[in-house]
């Protein structure tokens, strides 16, 4: 869902009687007081630096806008190893489209069949999987394995993220 959208049924479902550009600026001021709260999750950062060392193409692809993306980055201190950033603002289709991860695939120039998508959103495990990328959704809280869809790969928040990706390797 892209941020017009969720303004949109904010107003339906609320009655919000701001302006899109009102609601946008009050959104961001909650969102640089809260950045305190962003953390980056130990297994991902083990996962990265891994990564980094085997000289893997990485992109990050989000529904979030790129200052938000931007400002997510900097407060987890994440280090700068995204070649491609592919944000909301920068697909006509959000997730669950998978608008946003074939155009990461063709910044770095790989086949979408050799590309590995980690989620920890259903929409995005959907976007990875219409665009035919392994995928893998690696939520921030358990999800029912019910909901998982199919030809995704589950791991539970508790798994070892860089240990389950050998198999892919």
């Amino acid at each position: 869902t892209n941020e017009r959208d969720v303004y949109e049924m904010l107003q339906a479902e609320s009655g919000l009687r701001l302006s899109f550009l009102d609601w946008r600026a009050l959104k961001w001021q909650c969102f640089e007081r809260n950045t305190k709260m962003i953390q980056l999750r130990p297994e991902t950062q083990v996962t990265l630096s891994q990564a980094v060392q085997l000289n893997f193409h990485m992109a990050i692809v989000t529904n979030s806008t790129t200052d938000e993306l931007e400002l997510n980055l900097r407060a987890t201190d994440m280090p700068p190893v995204f070649l491609t950033k592919i944000s909301g603002q920068d697909v006509s289709q959000p997730k669950p489209s998978p608008e946003g991860y074939l155009k990461a695939a063709a910044h770095i120039n790989k086949k979408t069949s050799d590309c590995i998508v980690i989620e920890d959103s259903l929409p995005g495990t959907l976007a990875g999987l219409a665009g035919g990328m392994t995928t893998i959704l690696f939520p921030q809280h358990e999800t029912p394995k019910e909901q998982v869809p199919k030809g995704a790969h589950y791991l539970s928040p508790q798994e070892d993220l860089w240990k389950f990706l050998q198999q892919f390797l």
